[in-house]
């Protein structure tokens, strides 16, 4: 459903499955991380400049809103997740292979 042509952007938690979906797909990412590995995950999409991380905490519509505005009307979101994406898939064996 991710690489469907309308989506622009996901909004996660940033666990370690919907990570590695997002980046396969190359889509943009607002995460919203609630504990464990989540911040860490989110954090490398941020440093990376693909995503936005927003502080679960300190949530409100406004935040939300302008975290969108920010994914959808800046490029460099949609740019450097295609790029992190293609070195995700630029790999010497296949997955099964790997498997």
């Amino acid at each position: 459903m991710m690489e469907h042509k309308n989506v622009i952007a996901v909004i996660s938690h940033g666990g370690l499955g919907s990570l590695t979906e997002t980046v396969y797909v190359g889509k943009p990412m607002i995460g919203i991380p609630l504990f464990a590995d989540q911040y860490v995950n989110i954090e490398n999409i941020v440093r990376r400049g693909a995503g936005i991380q927003l502080d679960y905490d300190d949530l409100s519509e406004e935040k939300i809103r302008v975290a969108v505005n920010e994914i959808v009307h800046n490029p460099k979101y949609k740019d450097n997740m295609r790029r992190l994406s293609h070195q995700f898939r630029d790999r010497p064996m296949t997955p099964l292979q790997t498997a």
